[in-house]
Order: structure tokens, then sequence, then C-alpha cells
């Protein structure tokens, strides 16, 4: 080969190992900057989401902290909670699913909540919003809910379930 057509093809090989060079590292920059980019959408989305999440629980714990705060309901809680059924007790019973009933059909609950429910180990449901006849008679069943040991597990925290059945 002639010196000039070595040189021409000495410069190209130069010059288009550059070009590639500077292709992968603006390639890898690009590459970089769109990750940066995902990581901070990603970033704001779950934000967001956490933000609309909180919005949505921070309704259930008022309504929690504001029947709870209340001495006489929070009594009624516990006697329905503790109290063994029997004939002797069942006077205490009934008054204390009254003074829930009560505490989950004010205007607050109607107005903020679709639905307040309460429901013991012993199988009492009492829920606001609801007709009377859909309520079932004396104990129900609850030990069918898969969500019971959830709920146990949590000893009191709020636990939140995703979309089921509404009974």
């Amino acid at each position: 080969m002639r010196f000039k057509t070595r040189l021409i093809v000495t410069y190209s090989i130069f010059v288009i190992s550059l070009i590639m060079l500077m292709g992968f590292f603006l390639g890898a920059y690009q590459l970089k900057h769109l990750e940066e980019f995902s990581y901070q959408e990603l970033r704001i989305l779950a934000e967001n989401m956490s933000h609309q999440l909180d919005e949505i629980v921070r309704p259930m714990t008022f309504i929690t902290e504001f029947l709870l705060s209340d001495n006489k309901t929070l009594t009624a809680i516990i006697i329905l909670g503790r109290v063994e059924r029997n004939a002797v007790n069942n006077s205490f019973i009934t008054q204390a699913k009254g003074n829930v009933q009560f505490a989950i059909t004010t205007y607050c609950t109607d107005v903020n909540f679709h639905r307040v429910n309460y429901f013991s180990s012993h199988g009492d449901i009492i829920s606001s919003n609801v007709r009377e006849d859909t309520i079932p008679d004396g104990q129900a069943d609850l030990s069918a809910l898969p969500q019971l040991s959830l709920v146990d597990k949590a000893m009191g925290k709020p636990v939140l379930f995703p979309l089921c059945p509404d009974p």
C-alpha cells in the first residue's frame, strides 16, 4: 500500500474509533440521566401515593380516636369485649351495645363516613348506616373472617385491608 492510502486508513480508523468512543460515553451519560429522571419521577409518584393513602387513613384514625375518647363508649367497648355472656350480664351487654350504637350513629359519622362498624370477639356486630333487618340476630360467627388473625396480631393498631365483599 502506498503511504497516502495507509495514512488515510489509519486516520479513518482513528476517527471511527473516536466517534464510537464518544457515542459510547454519550449513550452512557444519557442512560444515567434517564435513570436519575425515572428515579425522581418514581419518588414523586410514591410520595403522592403515600399522601393520598394518609388522607384516606386520617379520617379512620380520627373516628377511632373520637370514639375511644368518650368514656361512655370506651367503657361499653370494654364491657362488650370482656364480660362473659350469661343471663346475669345480659342487661350490661344490652346497655353497652346501645351506648356503642349511639356513639357511632352521630352526625359526625353519618356525614363523614359511609359506615362505622364495631365487632367483638364475642360475635357482637354494631354498625352505623345499616338497616336493622340486615344486622344478624344474636351471636354472629366472626371466626370465618380471614382478616381476624391480622387484626389480632396488630394488637390494637390500625390495619388496612384491600377491598373485600361488604357483608
